[in-house]
């Protein structure tokens, strides 16, 4: 059983973004048990920026039938730290995800050997 927090997690995540030369925006869904269902791609950009839609990202997470989500993105190389632009998706994710009723539980960034959790600052 996979739920956020969880080392399973993070290690469905070092897979997915595992050999990504560029940034990629991704979300992991969970159903109302906090098990993961699933997870989509939803932004891909270039070796050091990704950007995204929310609306996007919400009409995914809606038509896959998420309750809630896992945010994640990676950063190419070993440099997991947040930008500034990082710092305000996420607190946009935040109130968006509450406004449609589909809480964001992280913001994950991963990088090649270490990642940085915003449910930690949280």
């Amino acid at each position: 059983m996979v739920r956020p927090g969880s080392p399973e997690t993070l290690t469905i995540l070092r897979g997915i973004f595992r050999g990504c030369k560029r940034e990629s925006f991704d979300i992991l869904i969970f159903d109302y048990h906090g098990e993961v269902t699933g997870w989509r791609e939803v932004a891909r950009g270039s070796s050091s920026h990704v950007e995204i839609s929310l609306p996007d990202l919400f009409s995914t997470a809606v038509l896959c039938g998420a309750k809630a989500l896992v945010v994640a993105h990676n950063h190419p190389g070993d440099d997991p730290t947040p930008s500034r632009e990082d710092i305000i998706l996420t607190e946009r994710l935040a109130t968006a995800g509450e406004l449609v009723g589909c809480p964001i539980l992280d913001h994950i960034i991963i990088a090649d050997s270490c990642h940085y959790s915003f449910r930690r600052s949280w």
